[in-house]
């Protein structure tokens, strides 16, 4: 992953490459912004800048030894740390156990999410970086450079670190070794230790623009229309990441579709038999696919109430949804679109968090009902 591989954020790089140029790179950076934003990709082009031994002004040569091994993410003096679940029968305790597995995650899809991570592993709920971890942190800083001049230690997900490990990388960071470099990489950096954040110098990756989104997409993809085009640089709201997937996952938005639209008909029914059929199948998706719903659905509440309030020629969506959206549009208004929105955002919360995901969806289809009625 280069600079020029990481789409948009053009002052952004030019500060990072101007600090690493003048050695003047910070002992620990925290990148922050929204899912799909393209903070880990940045982190890696970060790290790759750093370690390269005849960079340009602009990037990383590309052909040196470390840019080889980077190129693969097998740079002995690259670290990853990463949230895992625990499994005694397997033997998975810290995250070198299942490194292999990550980069080659990372490698498929630089944009990875947390969910598609656990997805990738079979596990079904959300695991941390255990307290483990922090021993294998401090003994892998504790290490001389293997070649070159710096160690460059990526922690992604640093909200899901066990406060026991939070407050050893706390303790590293109060004394930083001079030939390492941290960089954090948060979906939420609100979650992270306050201490921990006050010690990192922040950057923040915002939305991209439209007109930033358009040019990436005309750049790799010739092939889609300007319609086309202007429902993915919508739906997407300014992250690469969820656009990539967009383009790639047509059949499961098409079922997320199908199933937005039994949500919402059988909790305007309010028949408690097929509610309770509805909370029954909903749990037999695996938590990575109810979550995917689930923000899809916020998605596709905003865009019925933008046509409810007659405003469609901001709002994008498929024909599909078009076609939906002339009728049901009429029954998210503004008495009742922040709670139905607040109400899916719980429920994705909560199943994030792995409570009962039959007793979540059961609830919110009754509330959903009373929010419709009041429309």
């Amino acid at each position: 992953m280069f600079f020029r591989d990481v789409i948009g954020y053009g002052d952004l790089k030019g500060i990072l490459k101007q600090l690493v140029m003048q050695n003047r790179i910070p002992h620990a950076i925290l990148l922050s912004g929204n899912q799909g934003v393209g903070k880990l990709p940045m982190a890696i082009a970060i790290a790759r800048y750093i370690m390269c031994s005849d960079r340009g002004e602009e990037d990383s040569c590309g052909k040196c030894r470390s840019c080889i091994q980077l190129q693969n993410l097998t740079h002995p003096d690259l670290h990853f740390v990463f949230p895992i679940v625990q499994n005694k029968t397997s033997k998975i305790q810290i995250c070198d156990d299942v490194l292999a597995d990550f980069r080659k995650s990372v490698l498929q899809n630089p944009f990875l999410t947390i969910e598609q991570w656990f997805a990738r592993t079979g596990e079904s709920k959300i695991g941390q970086i255990y307290t483990e971890e922090g021993d294998e942190i401090i003994r892998k800083i504790s290490l001389k450079p293997y070649q070159g001049d710096h160690k460059v230690m990526i922690i992604w997900q640093p909200e899901l670190m066990h406060v026991a490990c939070a407050n050893r990388l706390l303790k590293i960071l109060e004394e930083p070794p001079l030939d390492t470099v941290f960089i954090l990489v948060s979906d939420h950096p609100e979650q992270v230790l306050l201490t921990i954040r006050s010690r990192c110098r922040n950057f923040e990756l915002p939305p991209l623009g439209m007109d930033e989104m358009r040019a990436g997409i005309r750049a790799r993809y010739t092939d889609i229309s300007d319609d086309q085009m202007n429902y993915l640089v919508r739906s997407s709201r300014g992250c690469w990441g969820e656009l990539l997937r967009l383009i790639e996952t047509t059949d499961e938005d098409s079922l997320n579709f199908e199933l937005f639209k039994r949500m919402m008909r059988t909790s305007f029914k309010f028949n408690t038999i097929e509610i309770r059929t509805f909370s029954e199948e909903f749990a037999r998706l695996g938590r990575n696919a109810q979550l995917a719903f689930l923000r899809y659905s916020q998605r596709l509440i905003r865009e019925n109430f933008i046509c409810h309030v007659g405003m469609s020629d901001l709002s994008y969506m498929n024909a599909d949804e078009i076609q939906f959206s002339s009728r049901f549009s009429a029954f998210i208004t503004e008495r009742n679109v922040l709670k139905i929105s607040s109400e899916l955002s719980l429920a994705e919360s909560q199943i994030a968090q792995n409570t009962n995901s039959e007793i979540v969806i059961f609830h919110t289809l009754i509330k959903l009902y009373i929010h419709l009625k009041k429309h």
